[in-house]
């Protein structure tokens, strides 16, 4: 599967506050592009609006898969969205979690879920409520999710947040397994979570 983004004059206001106007951007398939601006500015809601979570202001996101145009309220089905304030279902355990996420989500063809503990680093965890696990625990889950979902479009906003040295090493590894086969759309002003990505929308170039 190939997704590609068109996004065309998007404006965004929140509370009477101008986040961005006249945004626009074509994001081609197997592309990795950065979102980047100061906190505050947008970069959040930005995604969320790719991800048909909020409604702009004034302009559209079309989103095709395979060339075909997808409708606004259909764009989480071809989607993978992480990020350290989506909530987890914190009373299930981790292979429950698992389970309920990858009965709506389909799963790489190459993984069996039985896996998917040792590939998060979570061999020990299977069995533990989500509500034990530690931040950073929480925010390899989620990136874990996004990245080993078969969709051909994964959203992630500040994506090392809460993550240790190790953390960080397994986001890169899995993140460079997964670029040019499927489009990447990141919000970050870390350095090294937008190093891989090769076009840049910098949302302050829109507020006018």
């Amino acid at each position: 599967m190939q997704a590609g983004l068109v996004i065309s004059n998007l404006s965004k206001t929140f509370n009477r506050e101008l986040l961005f106007q006249q945004l626009s951007a074509e994001l081609p398939a197997y592309s990795a592009t950065a979102i980047t601006g100061h906190n505050g500015s947008g970069k959040s809601t930005l995604l969320k609006i790719i991800a048909g979570l909020q409604l702009p202001t004034n302009g559209h996101v079309q989103l095709t898969v395979n060339d075909q145009l997808i409708p606004t309220e259909n764009h989480y089905q071809h989607l993978s969205f992480a990020a350290p304030y989506i909530e987890l279902m914190e009373e299930y355990t981790l292979q429950e979690m698992l389970t309920f996420y990858f009965k709506l989500k389909p799963l790489l063809p190459a993984l069996h879920i039985d896996q998917l503990p040792e590939l998060l680093l979570l061999p020990k965890a299977k069995h533990k409520e989500l509500r034990s696990f530690s931040s950073g625990m929480k925010q390899r889950l989620k990136l874990g999710l996004a990245f080993f979902s078969n969709v051909p479009l994964t959203l992630l906003d500040e994506p090392t947040s809460h993550l240790d040295e190790q953390g960080k090493e397994w986001y890169q590894k899995n993140l460079h397994v997964l670029l040019g086969k499927r489009t990447f759309i990141i919000a970050s002003n870390q350095k090294d979570e937008i190093e891989s990505c090769t076009q840049h929308i910098h949302i302050s170039d829109f507020l006018k």
